[in-house]
C-alpha cells in the first residue's frame, strides 16, 4: 500500500469535513479554514527547513542548530528568532547579565535552555519538564548544540526545590500550564 501524501490526506479530509451536514455553515468553513491553515504553514515550515536547515536565522538565541520539529509552539517563528517576539529584549537583557544558573522549568524542547546556554559559556541552565519525551529531545539538542557540560535536563521541579539556590543569583524561566485547583470543589451527594 502506498501511504497517502500529505496534500492527499488533507484533501481527504476536508471534503469529508465538508460532506457532513451541519446547521452551522459558519462553523464548517472555520473548521475548514483551520485545516487548510494548518496545511500551509506545514508547507512553509517544510520549505524553510529545505532551504535553511535547523539553524536558527536570528534573535537572541541566533545560530542555534534547532530540531526540524517542535514539541509545542510555532516552529517557523523559532527558526526565525522570533518565536514569542514580545520576550525577546527581556531575553537579550537576561543573556546580557550574564547569571550564573538559569532554572528552566517547563523547557519542553530545550528552545530557551540550550539556545541561553550558547550564548551564557559561564552559565549552568538546569532544564525541567514533566514529559519524558520533552526531556529526551532537550537532552539531544543540548548535545547537538556542545552544551552537554552545562545544560543538566530533569523531571519534577517541585517549589521546595527553591531552598536548594537560596542566597545564588538565579535567573527563573517558568513556562507550564496552571493546575486546576481542586481544593474548593465539592460534590452532591
Amino acid at each position: 500500500m502506498i501511504p497517502m501524501t500529505l496534500h492527499a490526506q488533507i484533501r481527504q479530509q476536508l471534503l469529508g469535513n465538508l460532506a457532513q451536514s451541519q446547521t452551522d455553515e459558519a462553523a464548517q468553513l472555520n473548521n475548514a479554514l483551520r485545516l487548510l491553515s494548518k496545511w500551509r504553514s506545514v508547507l512553509i515550515q517544510n520549505t524553510l527547513l529545505q532551504h535553511q536547515g535547523t539553524m536558527v536565522l536570528d534573535g537572541p538565541l541566533k545560530g542555534m542548530d534547532f530540531m526540524p520539529q517542535s514539541a509545542e509552539g510555532c516552529h517557523i517563528s523559532k527558526l526565525l528568532g522570533c518565536y514569542e517576539q514580545p520576550l525577546l529584549p527581556y531575553i537579550e537583557q537576561a543573556i546580557s547579565t550574564n547569571y550564573p544558573l538559569i532554572l528552566n522549568i517547563g523547557c519542553a524542547e530545550g528552545y530557551y535552555a540550550v539556545g541561553m546556554a550558547r550564548r551564557m559559556p559561564n552559565t549552568r541552565v538546569l532544564a525541567f519538564d514533566l514529559n519524558p519525551n520533552a526531556q529526551k529531545v532537550c537532552a539531544e539538542l543540548a548535545a547537538k548544540n556542545g552544551g552537554t557540560d552545562r545544560v543538566t535536563v530533569g523531571a519534577l521541579f517541585k517549589p521546595e526545590d527553591f531552598a536548594n539556590y537560596a542566597g545564588e543569583r538565579v535567573l527563573v524561566l517558568c513556562d507550564i500550564p496552571r493546575m486546576p485547583d481542586t481544593r474548593h470543589h465539592q460534590t452532591a451527594d
